[in-house]
């Protein structure tokens, strides 16, 4: 029976020691992986260079809304444009001829984007070159390259509900 009540006032004093002692506050600092700060790491820095290291379109239509084919006798020859929001050019792929299924474009890549916003938009526009007969637009959209929920995905994927084609732009972030 003595040994029972020595043990509880002890088994006491040793819970709450342990209380105490783990929920003492740690002088560590928070380390936050890349681009994230904060107390608990969930917010987003706003990137000061977004390098576009690959541009792949995923999804296009042969023919215009019409239904003529933007080629009569092949796939269409494509051409990737990405303007700023005042319509300047920051890029313009190489010419893929006869493209069918998905297209990769790399030529003039890497480019840096510099001047970062939330949700500032972009174009991005999908093109038929047929040379000395002229370019025709396929279709473009509006996009955001950054907002500041999108976690810095690698693949941004660009499309929307009324589009007819789909892009994935690869992408790195730098702080």
């Amino acid at each position: 029976m003595k040994n029972s009540l020595v043990s509880t006032p002890l088994s006491i004093l040793v819970f709450f020691a342990s209380l105490f002692i783990g929920c003492s506050k740690s002088d560590a600092p928070v380390v936050c992986p890349q681009g994230f700060t904060g107390g608990s790491c969930v917010v987003q820095q706003l990137p000061t260079i977004i390098t576009l290291k690959g541009v792949v379109v995923n999804a296009f239509p042969t023919a215009n809304e019409k239904g003529t084919p933007y080629d009569l006798s092949s796939a269409p020859d494509l051409v990737v444009g990405i303007f700023d929001n005042a319509g300047t050019k920051l890029w313009e792929s190489e010419l893929k001829t006869d493209a069918k299924g998905e297209v990769t474009f790399t030529r003039g890549l890497p480019l840096y984007i510099k001047n970062i916003a939330d949700l500032k938009s972009y174009k991005i526009g999908l093109y038929d070159d047929d040379g000395a007969l002229g370019i025709e637009s396929i279709e473009s959209t509006t996009f955001a390259l950054y907002s500041a929920t999108n976690k810095f995905t690698p693949n941004l994927v660009v499309n929307c509900s009324t589009c007819r084609v789909k892009f994935t732009l690869s992408l790195e972030y730098a702080w």
